[in-house]
């Protein structure tokens, strides 16, 4: 199950231990919005997401909640990749509210 691993994962990558502490304290409801960070098969809410190669919705920040923000993936996305495409992140911080957890913030619409 997913408890079974996700200790030993978490103590190496921030990454799983933000997705694990989202998928033990949100609400299954939550539209969250990963920035910097493509690993979305864990997740237990609803996500939304862009890879590297594909560019974001224009609507993408319609209906969330919550924002993950990957600062140190987002920089290596952004110098090799030219990420993020359609997204304004500038954007997004000023609607980033209280820090929940460790890059998880609450959406301040």
């Amino acid at each position: 199950t997913y408890g079974d691993w996700s200790s030993d994962v978490c103590s190496s990558d921030l990454g799983y231990e933000a997705m694990v502490w989202m998928n033990e304290n949100l609400p299954a409801e939550a539209r969250v919005l990963y920035v910097g960070e493509g690993r979305t098969h864990l997740a237990k809410q609803k996500v939304i997401w862009a890879s590297a190669f594909d560019q974001f919705p224009a609507d993408a920040t319609n209906g969330v909640t919550h924002v993950y923000w990957n600062a140190s993936e987002l920089k290596r996305l952004h110098d090799h990749y030219g990420y993020p495409r359609g997204l304004d992140t500038e954007m997004i911080r000023r609607h980033c509210g209280r820090e929940l957890h460790r890059g998880v913030y609450e959406w301040q619409p």
